[in-house]
């Protein structure tokens, strides 16, 4: 699983799979920072989404930045 969708307008792509999957992660995982902002890029990021990254650690997109969370 990815750590991250975008649902496409639209688009059947509301599926049970896609809402276990998804839509009921509060969190989401990354294997690093690399793969956390490839798969957000710079126009999905929203004040507040919260990424875990492999080896323990979590950040917090401040609007601006992502930064190490708590």
């Amino acid at each position: 699983m990815a750590g991250f969708r975008n649902f496409t307008a639209g688009a059947y792509d509301v599926t049970q799979a896609n809402i276990d999957a998804y839509l009921m992660q509060g969190v989401m995982v990354f294997a690093g920072t690399a793969a956390r902002d490839a798969a957000l890029g710079t126009a999905i990021r929203t004040e507040g989404m919260v990424a875990y990254i492999g080896g323990g650690s979590a950040t917090v997109f401040t609007g601006s930045i992502w930064k190490a969370w708590p």
